[in-house]
């Protein structure tokens, strides 16, 4: 009987916002500021700062997002599918350039009496709603980019302030989980042999059916708590001064591949040989853990000057240890046959990736953001309010060694952020009377170039470059986004 091992923690938050954080206000800070004034994205970075928005707010955003990383050189590879590598396989040429992962951003936030705040957070992708990707470790893929972004995000929040000093907020962050099975039946007939300028496909023939195949996406949370104190409001000689703090649970998206099939083959008539006959029966359970999203911790201060000028700075622990690779991977198998006993025989995985450790990661963030209230507008949008910001960080990477059989590409990352926004007055009365926003940001991300070095093979061996070189790292990846918002 199939064993199929359950997979827990069926929860990942995979998307843009993974990378560069939620918001145009987060994405200028590049992807820090959690104890400065949110909005209504708080919802999937510190849902505390919900509290502390003075009205109900809608953001529309519109965001592009384009990797390119540095050029791979040709590596070995069966590409003729043949069985077998070497010389007269033509060379994998490999792509630095990943897919975009372009998308719309809503953020709705709600107030609710005088110290509760309902906030909302949704990200959809332009091309697609969600993509499963497996890698294959022995080719050289940059494994935390390839495919993390290209996936929805939702999450829903509550946030009070029981006190004016201290705002606390609680949420889940929605995804999912994914059950496929697939049962067929392939029967394959030999009948005569090839006569002489024939082939093999005049005297076999093959037929797949496909009994049944099902597909269930189950919806999961994960869950996420965050708190900010405004230090400065309960003791005035530390006025302006907050401190903030915001946790997320672990997880993944496990996809559930149960595959039944039978093999029935069939020979008549080929040459002096009997009839002969045999089924096959084979079950697997396989393992698809896409999008790993381990536990994290944030912790943030910011000072407010009178002057407008604003600094603060985060850090960001993440727990990479445990992370699980979006590998193929068989997990059971049973295989019984008509002709002989097989039922010792068990499927082999050939993606050997136990030899590869991951760390734990510390990274920093840290920037300015300065406001300047009454900036002079036209007379019909009112007084307006215009900020600047402007954020620095630091990512380490988690992969700490690896097996000369895999080639996973990456390294610590240096991000910029910058943004600015402007606030003004109603413009068109069917909308009401609350202010609008316009919010203009981008953020880079860049690796620190270096080179993954490997043994020299005896012969061409899958994955390794055709020249012998070591395999580049280098190169990185933008966002750049517009949102508007109304205060309602």
């Amino acid at each position: 009987m199939l064993i199929l091992a359950l997979l827990t923690g069926g929860l990942a938050i995979a998307s843009p916002a993974d990378h560069f954080g939620f918001g145009a206000k987060t994405v200028g800070r590049a992807g820090g500021g959690w104890a400065l004034d949110g909005d209504s994205s708080a919802a999937l970075g510190n849902p505390a700062l919900l509290a502390g928005l003075d009205s109900s707010e809608l953001q529309l955003g519109y965001s592009v997002t384009r990797f390119q990383f540095a050029e791979l050189p040709p590596v070995y590879w069966d590409t003729n599918q043949d069985g077998i590598i070497d010389g007269t396989d033509t060379p994998l040429d490999m792509n630095g350039a990943y897919d975009r992962a372009d998308g719309t951003s809503i953020g709705i936030a709600r107030r609710l009496g005088e110290r509760a705040t309902f906030g909302l957070s949704v990200f959809g992708p332009q091309d697609r709603l969600l993509r499963l990707y497996t890698i294959e470790p022995e080719l050289p893929t940059y494994f935390m980019y390839r495919n993390r972004a290209h996936r929805y995000a939702m999450a829903m929040a509550l946030a009070v302030a029981p006190t004016r000093d201290l705002e606390l907020g609680a949420g889940v962050q929605v995804i999912s989980r994914s059950v496929l099975k697939a049962t067929l039946t392939i029967d394959a007939v030999v009948e005569g042999s090839p006569s002489d300028g024939s082939s093999v496909s005049d005297v076999a023939t093959a037929t797949v059916d496909v009994h049944e195949i099902y597909f269930d996406l189950i919806p999961k949370a994960i869950p996420v708590m965050g708190a900010r104190w405004k230090v400065g409001e309960r003791v005035p000689a530390l006025d302006g001064l907050a401190i903030a703090g915001s946790w997320r649970g672990s997880g993944g998206i496990p996809v559930e591949f149960l595959l039944d099939a039978q093999v029935n083959a069939r020979a008549e008539d080929v040459g002096e040989l009997e009839p002969v006959s045999a089924a096959i029966l084979a079950e697997a359970g396989i393992q698809i853990y896409d999008h790993y999203i381990p536990n994290q911790f944030q912790a943030g201060i910011a000072y407010s000057f009178d002057n407008g000028l604003s600094l603060f700075g985060d850090l960001i622990h993440t727990r990479w240890a445990a992370l699980q690779l979006n590998v193929t991977r068989v997990l059971d198998s049973e295989v019984q046959a008509t002709l002989a006993d097989v039922s010792d025989l068990k499927l082999q995985d050939g993606n050997d990736i136990s030899g590869i450790l991951f760390r734990n990661t510390t990274s920093a963030r840290a920037g300015l953001e300065y406001q300047r209230a009454d900036v002079r507008l036209p007379e019909r949008l009112g007084p307006g309010q215009l900020t600047g910001r402007i954020g620095f960080g630091f990512e380490p990477s988690p992969l700490q060694s690896q097996t000369a059989d895999t080639a996973l590409l990456d390294s610590d990352r240096l991000i910029v952020g910058a943004g600015v926004s402007l606030s003004h007055g109603p413009v068109w009365a069917a909308l009401g009377d609350g202010d609008m926003g316009w919010n203009l940001s981008v953020q880079s991300h860049r690796l620190i170039d270096g080179a993954l070095a490997r043994r020299t093979p005896d012969g061409p061996t899958a994955g390794y470059a055709v020249d012998g070189a070591p395999l580049p790292i280098g190169g990185g990846f933008y966002t750049a986004g517009l949102s508007w918002s109304l205060d309602y």
